[in-house]
């Protein structure tokens, strides 16, 4: 019986550790219409990290007018080497903003980190923003000052700093805390229930 809700904990924590949710999403933005930029250029968002997570995905609000290519790119926190560089992805020329995903990575995002969420086009796009610059934060991620702005498509390289904050969304899995989430009590619960069955069980024993 006890082995049996050991093993029904274990598999809780394990799904629980292994769904993959979003950690950072502050919206689209809250101006319209969007800004439009120059192709061959990119935009980024400096995103500070207190909770270390697995990023699984993150995307921009996006507006490809005449389609074209991105690239979805992670620089570090000085914004010089690119930790992250997806394969160029093709997107359909669009009138409208749209939420725009990189493909399925396993980036390790660090606690006192900063990293530099961006993408580089090869042609004209608009993107979701916010002005003023806002304080926003969601599980351990946080805007960490104005957008970054990229040149040159084949090679993004930072040009230089801007005033607004990237409308972006990031997906992934915040690694285990050593104080346990809400979610995380239902199979500590049954741990629990476990040990004090054993130990019910030697009190009987020691009755008869």
């Amino acid at each position: 019986m006890k082995r049996r809700i050991i093993v029904c904990a274990a598999a809780c924590l394990w799904v629980q550790t292994s769904n993959a949710s979003i950690l950072f999403q502050p919206g689209p933005g809250n101006n319209n219409p969007v800004i439009n930029s120059a192709g061959d250029q990119g935009v980024g968002q400096p995103i500070s990290v207190t909770s270390a997570a697995v990023v699984t995905q993150f995307g921009f609000y996006l507006d490809m007018f005449f389609g074209g290519d991105i690239k979805f790119l992670i620089f570090d926190s000085t914004n010089t080497q690119l930790l992250y560089s997806s394969a160029p992805e093709a997107i359909g020329a669009s009138n409208s903003l749209a939420l725009v995903m990189s493909p399925v990575i396993s980036f390790d995002a660090d606690a006192g980190e900063t990293y530099h969420f961006g993408f580089a086009a090869d042609n004209i796009f608009g993107f979701g923003y916010y002005f003023p610059e806002e304080a926003y934060s969601q599980n351990g991620f946080s805007y960490a000052g104005g957008n970054d702005v990229y040149a040159l498509y084949a090679m993004p390289t930072f040009e230089r700093s801007g005033n607004t904050n990237v409308g972006l969304e990031i997906d992934g899995t915040l690694t285990p805390a050593s104080v346990p989430e809400p979610a995380m009590l239902l199979p500590l619960a049954l741990v629990f229930a476990a040990g004090l069955y054993r130990s019910r069980r030697r009190l009987m024993f020691r009755k008869h």
